[in-house]
């Protein structure tokens, strides 16, 4: 649409299916052999996860010859064309996609069980990151907390530091991404935060 929407039939469940603000203005889209969903935008290449609707913009900064992408072409099963404003590109994902694990939250490793943490402690976040063809250190990695609807974030630093969270339930999940646009399973943690205790008296 003119706003950058995309939308999508859901044929089995009857609805539709919004991808919003994907980008303006949308030239191309090609098809989700591959369970994603390409876009080609005034702004960068899209490729939207169709089952959890994350969405990851590649511009110049990723490999991209222009930030214009005007033509998507599939190649079999595995291999998207690229068509930018100035140039063509064959993109092949690899067979072997990149790992990815939560080290820890706040210097505790997960256990199999919900990590607790404190209301007014910031969170610090370390991950760990692998893949056969990409240096760990050129990595990126995408975080986000779905209980705050706040989006995805992205960083190319294995270590992150959060403001303190309140109160409740969370979930904390990370993906890895490399040079070639592949992605890991998200890894996914709990959280429970509970009240800070302040002792009267104290810190006066």
């Amino acid at each position: 649409t003119e706003s950058g929407d995309v939308y999508a039939l859901d044929s089995i469940a009857g609805r539709w299916v919004v991808f919003d603000k994907v980008g303006n203005p949308i030239y191309a889209l090609l098809a989700p052999d591959d369970g994603h969903l390409w876009v080609g935008t005034g702004a960068g290449l899209i490729k939207i996860d169709v089952a959890s609707m994350m969405q990851r913009l590649y511009t110049r900064d990723q490999g991209l010859s222009d930030n214009e992408v005007h033509v998507l072409a599939r190649e079999g099963a595995d291999v998207v064309w690229i068509g930018t404003q100035t140039a063509v590109l064959r993109h092949q994902p690899e067979n072997m996609p990149p790992e990815v694990r939560i080290v820890s939250v706040n210097g505790k490793a997960p256990a199999g069980g919900a990590i607790p943490l404190l209301s007014q402690t910031p969170l610090g976040i370390a991950v760990e990151g692998s893949d056969l063809a990409t240096p760990a250190s050129e990595l990126d990695y995408r975080l986000r907390i779905p209980e705050l609807a706040s989006g995805w974030m992205t960083k190319s630093d294995e270590h992150w530091t959060l403001d303190p969270l309140h109160p409740g339930r969370y979930t904390l999940e990370i993906q890895a991404v490399d040079g070639s646009l592949n992605t890991s399973d998200i890894q996914r943690v709990g959280l429970n935060v509970s009240p800070s205790v302040v002792l009267p008296g104290v810190g006066r």
